[in-house]
């Protein structure tokens, strides 16, 4: 049995026993509701108006409830048996996620050890694609990284490390144009420090 199934059995058990205690509740009690003790009555005739209200009262409920649990199970339905194949769509396109890393490079040693090419950490400003479409933005981050406009351009419009990928704007920046970026998102959506 698929999960479900199993919900929907569930949900039908529970609708039955709430009908089966609401009609406990209702013709158990022989259609009389006893709150305590004997009450004293008028002389000349039977009162049941109470007795009809309570009765009315929890028709009421009983009705209430079965349409909750009608309208729950029938949610239920259309997500599981209508539209399971969406949802098993949906489920599937973000289970997982493809993120490209550029490998780090090893040092370099020549055949006697000795270090050529050593490897350093560095802050470098990248920027999607979507940057080009923002001539402002563009613009304030050339006036940013100090770099002609059309140089900012030319970098992020070199697709050459991938069509997806964030393009290298500037490489080596300082602390201060890290921080000005990172406080800044609003102005630079597009743009971020690697």
């Amino acid at each position: 049995m698929s999960l479900g199934q199993i919900v929907v059995v569930i949900l039908i058990v529970a609708v039955v026993a709430a009908l089966v205690a609401a009609a406990f509740v209702l013709h158990g009690t022989s259609g009389k509701l006893d709150i305590g003790g004997a009450a004293p009555r008028a002389a000349g005739g039977d009162d049941t108006s109470s007795e009809t209200n309570v009765r009315g009262r929890l028709y009421g409920l009983a009705a209430f409830s079965a349409g909750v649990v009608a309208v729950l199970l029938g949610k239920v339905w259309s997500m599981q048996l209508v539209s399971s194949d969406k949802y098993t769509k949906m489920a599937e396109s973000n289970r997982t996620r493809t993120i490209s890393l550029a490998a780090t490079r090893g040092r370099i040693l020549d055949r006697n050890g000795e270090e050529l090419v050593n490897n350093r950490p560095s802050l470098t400003v990248v920027a999607e694609s979507s940057v080009l479409d923002d001539e402002l933005e563009m613009e304030l981050l050339a006036n940013l990284l100090g770099m002609p406009k059309i140089a900012v351009k030319r970098k992020i419009q070199d697709s050459s490390a991938g069509a997806q990928s964030a393009r290298e704007v500037c490489v080596d920046v300082d602390r201060r144009t890290v921080a000005f970026i990172g406080e800044h998102p609003d102005v630079f959506p597009g743009v971020s420090v690697e």
